[in-house]
């Protein structure tokens, strides 16, 4: 649960830098170029691939730590002993006296 939170605030992050960067972009003319918009476009550029990457590397954890409890949940099912099942294994023989 936590770590979906955590995804989709880095989710969250990245979409907020996108709509940032685009606006930028958008507002600097080729022949308007002013230094502070070139580093705080460039700074933002860095800021989003940072976050990137962070984001992929949280998601593919939270794969694996998926993959990892279906794993175990389908093989403890079939480490059952038989008894716990109700079933018998070797048959009994009885005899009476």
């Amino acid at each position: 649960m936590v770590t979906s939170m955590l995804l989709d605030a880095e989710r969250r992050k990245l979409l907020a830098l996108q709509r940032e960067m685009g606006a930028l972009q958008r507002l600097s003319c080729p022949g308007d170029i002013n230094p502070e918009q070139v580093s705080d476009l460039e700074r933002q550029q860095l800021n989003h691939s940072r976050i990137k990457l962070q984001y992929e590397r949280l998601e593919q954890e939270y794969r694996f730590a998926a993959q990892g409890i279906i794993r175990r949940s389908s093989v403890s099912q079939k480490s059952r002993s038989q008894p716990s099942l109700g079933m018998k294994t070797t048959p009994k023989s009885r005899f009476f006296d």
